[in-house]
């Protein structure tokens, strides 16, 4: 299914144009919608490390430098620098946590799930492989948060290795390590949020498909894309339904803007970190 970004949702079911027919009660199509499988963090340090001259040159050598394979020869031409080694370990281990978070989070959806369905024209078998596919994708995404956490503890141990066969002070290694697990803790409770949320779109989509399978043959699609179902209980139901993938779309997008904010205060204290103060 196609990421659903921040500033994407489905159709409300609630601003549905509702037809009255004669053949029964009609309800617009809702869109298939495009769960966003969690976001995908670039994960950011903070630390308290006072100027001095090997700091200020880290700092100056390391600006705006983004690829791992820049930083690995800014430590190779500047071997002596303890502090840069530092702090191009850190990042380099939180770059390469992001791609494994990446890879993760890649492989919660069934690679079937990333051609969209259209409800309205879908077979009765179509419907049915769908659903299994929403379902595989819900159980994905609540084990997705052991697999996110051992990563996470994987960074901070590699990081540490490297930090304790630095020759610098003590508060300095506590330092890094304290930023690590404040960052770390961050990005921990809204991966939680994320993972939850996003299994509970893929719940509520598997819920609304099902219905469509248990109502098939017994509904029909008029010509403006309105489903037209042969009882108002029914056509509720379809409601309800509705409302579920679009409260669950909207949580997911509260979730992207605490993302967003948190990934800017994260960014914020790296270059506290990176400035020496």
């Amino acid at each position: 299914m196609r990421p659903l970004s921040a500033s994407t949702a489905a159709m409300s079911a609630g601003d549905a144009e509702t037809a009255m027919q004669s053949s029964g009660v009609s309800r617009e199509v809702v869109p298939s919608p495009r769960p966003r499988p969690v976001h995908k963090p670039r994960p950011r340090q903070t630390h308290n490390i006072r100027n001095d001259a090997d700091i200020t040159d880290a700092v100056a050598i390391l600006k705006d430098l983004r690829d791992p394979s820049q930083i690995d020869r800014a430590v190779k031409d500047n071997p002596s620098n303890v502090f840069l080694l530092l702090m191009a370990e850190i990042r380099r281990a939180s770059h390469e946590t992001g791609r494994l978070i990446e890879k993760l989070i890649d492989e919660i959806e069934p690679p079937t799930l990333s051609k969209e369905l259209n409800y309205a024209r879908a077979s009765r078998a179509q419907l049915e492989a769908y659903r299994v596919d929403l379902e595989a994708a819900e159980g994905n995404a609540m084990a997705a948060m052991s697999r996110f956490v051992a990563l996470l503890e994987s960074e901070r141990e590699k990081v540490e290795v490297v930090v304790r066969s630095l020759d610098v002070d003590d508060r300095y290694i506590h330092a890094a390590l304290s930023g690590i697990d404040k960052r770390q803790a961050q990005s921990t409770d809204l991966t939680s949020k994320m993972f939850s949320a996003n299994a509970e779109l893929y719940r509520a989509t598997a819920g609304y498909v099902a219905l469509l399978i248990e109502q098939f043959e017994h509904y029909k699609v008029s010509t403006n894309g309105h489903f037209m179902f042969s009882s108002q209980s029914i056509a509720d139901r379809y409601d309800v339904a509705s409302k579920q993938i679009d409260d669950a779309i909207k949580r997911i997008s509260e979730l992207e803007e605490e993302r967003r904010n948190l990934a800017q205060f994260q960014q914020e204290q790296w270059e506290r970190f990176a400035s020496g103060n």
